[in-house]
């Protein structure tokens, strides 16, 4: 999957560096977004065992759900290149994230480790992601109108996270799996060059390191714990 990624990006900028008789003449610029509103889609199973997870309580009621979509934010950056007589423009960006879930107890690891506890355990990881990508906006309607569409297609790493929870083997090293996401955004730039979008992250990875030990290696809890969290967030972007 990450050569299919890096390969997609490569076609891009060759593609740029081929056709664009201005690529030298490209036009340096940087934003700074903010995502206050996210939604995450959480898929957790243990050996075919569904396990409830949610970025709210899943036993909560309907107020607590709607409070949930401010439990996945982040604030960040990015720096690229417009091209003048192409719709593509190449970036690269930072954002730090916080994401809050929760997860039900999970009956086999209650039997391995004897837990007793049946309460839903509290989960934030705290994230450093860099990355990359591609933005797709016809400027020839944006110079007319003043605002058009805009595409985004990027990658971003997974390459240090804080992990703090109230649950599973609570703060040990080496829980949180590391690897890369992919994200999809459509969105509307607006005057004075401020873009709202809609993303949607796509994880290559499990949240929790399949081959984390918490006894040098005398057991891996989630050897067999299929995890991934999907997340469709609202972005705002001021571009300078």
């Amino acid at each position: 999957m990450k050569k299919k990624i890096y390969f997609f990006f490569l076609l891009i900028i060759c593609f740029l560096a081929k056709t664009n008789k201005s690529f030298a003449q490209a036009e340096f610029y940087y934003d700074l977004n903010i995502s206050p509103i996210g939604v995450l889609i959480c898929n957790v199973e243990n050996n075919g065992r569904k396990i409830p997870c949610a970025s709210y309580p899943p036993s909560a009621k309907f107020w607590p759900m709607v409070k949930s979509v401010c439990k996945d934010v982040f604030v960040g950056g990015k720096v690229g290149w417009d091209f003048p007589y192409s719709p593509f423009s190449v970036y690269a960006s930072l954002k730090f994230s916080i994401r809050e879930f929760y997860l039900s107890p999970d009956i086999e690891m209650m039997a391995s480790y004897k837990w007793t506890e049946l309460t839903d355990y509290y989960n934030v990881l705290f994230k450093i992601l860099p990355g990359f990508g591609v933005r797709i906006e016809p400027k020839d309607m944006l110079r007319r109108v003043e605002n058009c569409p805009v595409l985004q297609v990027g990658a971003d790493f997974d390459c240090f996270t804080l992990y703090d929870t109230d649950g599973y083997f609570r703060k040990k090293k080496g829980q949180i799996a590391k690897g890369i996401n992919t994200i999809y955004g459509l969105g509307w730039h607006f005057k004075r060059n401020f873009i709202i979008m809609c993303d949607f992250e796509l994880p290559h990875h499990d949240v929790f390191d399949t081959n984390f030990s918490p006894d040098d290696g005398f057991t891996q809890p989630y050897a067999n714990l299929k995890s991934r969290i999907y997340q469709i967030s609202a972005t705002i972007t001021k571009k300078f």
